[in-house]
């Protein structure tokens, strides 16, 4: 959200150019990764817990910098981006598989990868099997950082920057994070299921509205979904290691 309105100024307001306005976002997309990363190694922070403590500070920050007001983006290129399509295809989807198809091959088809997940499985076994944990630690969250700057794009092609949108995206992403785990046959996160855990929020939110369903009930019934999924992982961690 932070990175939204950044975008949305400089395109609107401040008439950054392109390759600025790209570094710009680069560099605030390394920094939030990178303090996220020194809480948990530095503070001991679960990652969960120092991922929601910041995402309440960026989005301070961010209502000091708009103002807590609406900025919408007319800017051609980002009009284009929005309407135009590829053989059918809208560019917005492309740009979806194409950054899917970059994590996918990264985390799940490369040795970097596989270091990755053997810390995630276990990281004593990888610490004595000779890798550098920490240090793969810190890109994690630096790529989780690329990552969140990756999806400004999409996320600003709408209605550019609006107060008040952070709480309810976290809400969906942790939803989408845990719901495409359920999806892996090791119950862990995965790049593809993160993708079809975001198609079946998206869809679940989408549904809820034709039906009438209450704003503030949703934010409810995805709370809810959250904790059952949560609850199950944990039944099922615990049966595993009895």
């Amino acid at each position: 959200v932070l990175g939204v309105a950044l975008l949305s100024l400089g395109m609107a307001e401040w008439n950054t150019p392109y390759l600025a306005l790209f570094l710009l976002l680069i560099a605030v997309s390394l920094a939030c990764g990178a303090v996220n990363a020194t809480l948990v190694l530095a503070a001991g922070l679960p990652p969960l817990l120092a991922t929601l403590s910041t995402s309440v500070a960026f989005t301070g920050l961010t209502d000091l910098l708009t103002g807590q007001r609406r900025i919408a983006v007319s800017d051609p290129l980002m009009v284009a981006f929005r309407d135009n399509d590829l053989f059918g295809i809208p560019w917005p989807l492309i740009y979806l598989l194409a950054v899917f198809a970059l994590f996918q091959f990264l985390l799940h088809h490369s040795r970097f990868g596989q270091h990755l997940q053997a810390v995630g499985g276990n990281r004593d076994m990888a610490q004595m099997s000779g890798l550098n944990v920490r240090r793969l630690t810190i890109i994690v969250w630096l790529l989780a950082g690329i990552a969140a700057g990756l999806a400004i794009l999409p996320l600003s092609q709408g209605s550019g920057s609006s107060s008040g949108t952070a709480t309810p995206l976290l809400l969906e992403t942790v939803l989408a994070t845990f719901i495409g785990a359920a999806f892996s046959r090791r119950r862990v996160v995965t790049i593809w299921g993160a993708l079809l855990g975001a198609v079946l929020v998206n869809a679940l939110s989408n549904g809820l509205g034709l039906l009438g369903v209450n704003i503030f009930w949703m934010g409810a019934i995805k709370g809810g979904l959250i904790l059952v999924v949560l609850a199950a992982s944990a039944v099922r961690h615990k049966g595993g290691n009895s």
